[in-house]
């Protein structure tokens, strides 16, 4: 998409981020232009690692180090930094809270979706 954009063949109206992208800054956020399209709380595209219940902590620790290793990486950073992800390793506490702000903020909106 990046490239159509950069060829002139698509226009973006806004980013769909609470800052603008580095990858395209002078595109402006939804929120610039007058379009509030978080008014339940955040819903941002996430990925993440699980593994099963009951998990030792230290293979869970482990496990979580490898994983932030490699997203901090230089080589990963450039991949993303061309591709216009954004990168923010997220564990423990952190990473439940913004798991919990986008299920609430999607429950809010299919409230609103679905209501009779």
């Amino acid at each position: 998409m990046v490239s159509s954009i950069r060829a002139g063949e698509l226009k973006p109206l806004g980013a769909f981020s609470p800052d603008r992208l580095e990858i395209l800054p002078d595109v402006p956020t939804f929120e610039e232009v007058g379009v509030d399209v978080f008014p339940y709380g955040p819903v941002v595209q996430m990925a993440y690692i699980q593994a099963p219940a009951g998990l030792d902590p230290e293979i869970e620790n482990a496990l979580a180090d490898a994983f932030e290793a490699a997203l901090t990486s230089e080589t990963f950073r450039d991949f993303a930094a061309k591709n216009g992800f954004v990168i923010d390793p997220l564990r423990g506490d952190e990473l439940d809270a913004e798991v919990d702000g986008v299920a609430d903020a999607i429950a809010e909106v299919a409230a609103q979706v679905f209501a009779d």
